[in-house]
């Protein structure tokens, strides 16, 4: 579903630069403040940017990062501290606060790429990739168009399959259904992509003399936040190689970095993840001002 906010009507160059920094950090920096900072982020977000948090959107992910803490300590008996034994292998404590960690930082990737779908749209490909790699930047929209499409086709045609057949239980009625939606779906996505076909070629794709439009303006708020990914990102990664943000489980867990750096680094992504956010209490504030 698409979400239109304040966030996702930046400039394209300014979206990747700050998806690149978050996802980066939150994927590759073993930190608990690290990726709590991001999960926090992205639930104020998942509000801030009208979309919202179901109920059994947020209960599949509690139960998703349940599974992964509490799977860790299972398969890997990594650590000093062991809490109990189970059919003779050590459970540690290391292992379980491990898988804890990453199942937060799966959690917020995925929450944060979701974001990254919505706010990324087919013509902001286009525009980043378009002149540099115009065959990929192509791929790439049709199949952000087709995947949705092929979604909503093949609702339609099994709801259609479903009213003019009846239902059954035997496994090959059931059968028989599926193939004949599946085969209708291929043909309808076989003739969409003729017509978009035609109408590419009649649009001039691939010629060299074609020339690109866009509609996107790099403003001043895009000049301001680029610029500072840059810096939090040329920041954290030299607080990161000097090992001032540094956190390890195994064989035991280190006492978490509460060095002036530290602290930095931890302030510096805050306002990193609080980024969109601001951009959508910026706008509510113009908004209310204006009535």
């Amino acid at each position: 579903m698409k979400i239109d906010c304040a966030f996702s009507r930046l400039h394209p160059l300014t979206l990747l630069s700050w998806f690149a920094v978050v996802l980066s950090v939150t994927v590759f920096t073993v930190n608990p403040v690290f990726a709590l900072v991001s999960l926090l982020g992205a639930v104020i977000y998942s509000f801030a940017g009208r979309a919202g948090v179901s109920f059994p959107g947020a209960l599949s992910q509690l139960l998703f990062m349940a599974a992964v803490t509490l799977i860790n300590p299972i398969v890997s008996h990594h650590g000093t501290t062991v809490l109990f034994f189970l059919h003779d292998l050590p459970v540690t404590l290391e292992a379980l606060l491990f898988g804890a960690l990453m199942s937060v930082i799966i959690t917020s990737s995925i929450r944060w790429c979701g974001v990254l779908s919505t706010c990324m749209t087919s013509d902001k490909v286009i525009y980043l990739c378009g002149r540099v790699f115009p065959r990929l930047a192509v791929l790439i929209s049709l199949t952000l168009r087709f995947i949705p499409l092929i979604k909503d086709r093949y609702k339609r045609i099994s709801d259609a399959q479903r009213m003019l057949l009846p239902s059954s239980d035997k496994i090959i009625s059931r059968l028989r259904l599926m193939l004949s939606t599946v085969s209708a779906l291929i043909t309808m996505v076989l003739e969409e992509s003729i017509d978009t076909a035609d109408s590419m070629r009649a649009r001039g794709i691939g010629l060299k003399c074609r020339t690109s439009y866009s509609d996107f303006k790099f403003g001043t708020l895009d000049l301001i936040i680029t610029l500072y990914d840059i810096i939090a990102a040329v920041y954290l990664i030299v607080i990161q190689k000097l090992g001032g943000t540094y956190f390890a489980f195994y064989p035991r867990i280190t006492v978490l970095p509460s060095a002036s750096s530290a602290l930095g680094a931890y302030i510096v992504f805050l306002v990193l993840i609080l980024i969109p956010t601001f951009t959508e209490v910026r706008v509510w504030k113009r908004s209310a001002l204006k009535t």
